[in-house]
């Protein structure tokens, strides 16, 4: 999946989030834009469901701009033929989201091969029961969904609920999940200065 596919930020998040990282009898399971043939079964899906405006967050005179805040829906799907590959699918897929909101070293964006690039160091989280990084301030722990400019506290991933697919020839497990973010948006605008700007029952002068 390239980033030119990526409709916004929670999708490019959930990309992140789960590339490389669901392992199942030693297959990395890829994340894809759309539903794959037989051959490439098992396999994770990304389907924008919605994408509403909230409202104006903000508006800057001096550099033209309007802040959105967004909110956005997905539809995270998983296709298997087996039902214990699908289990452990589904099983990864929540404990990556767990990982990411308790500040994994897996995630954080100093680490690399074991190391923490902070303190040119083994990384200190890594065998530790935790698993968390155990100064997030001074060694620059930047959670995920934060590199991704998501709202704090917006990101959600509802258990899944399965939508097998038995007429086929061959049975497809189905499962869904359902995955919401909220981002903000920066517009520029082009012409006059702003002086009001009216939104539904918003007015910003």
């Amino acid at each position: 999946m390239t980033r030119k596919e990526l409709v916004n930020p929670f999708e490019a998040y959930l990309v992140d989030l789960l590339q490389n990282n669901i392992i199942v009898n030693g297959k990395t399971i890829p994340v894809m834009k759309r539903r794959p043939q037989l051959p490439q079964l098992p396999s994770i899906t990304l389907d924008v469901q919605d994408v509403s405006t909230d409202g104006v967050y903000r508006a800057l005179q001096e550099t033209m701009q309007l802040i959105y805040e967004r909110s956005t829906t997905i539809q995270l799907d998983v296709w298997s033929l087996d039902e214990e590959e699908r289990l452990e699918i589904n099983k990864q897929i929540l404990d990556c989201w767990y990982k990411e909101q308790n500040q994994h070293y897996m995630y954080c964006s100093k680490y690399e091969d074991g190391d923490c690039l902070t303190t040119h160091s083994a990384c200190a989280a890594k065998n530790t029961k935790s698993k968390q990084c155990p100064r997030t301030g001074t060694l620059g722990y930047e959670p995920l969904m934060l590199r991704h400019g998501l709202l704090k506290g917006s990101v959600n991933i509802d258990p899944p609920f399965d939508l097998d697919e038995y007429e086929e020839k061959q049975p497809i497990l189905h499962s869904v999940f359902r995955c919401e973010g909220g981002y903000r948006d920066y517009v520029t605008l082009q012409g006059d200065p702003i002086e009001q700007i009216e939104y539904e029952d918003i007015t910003i002068i």
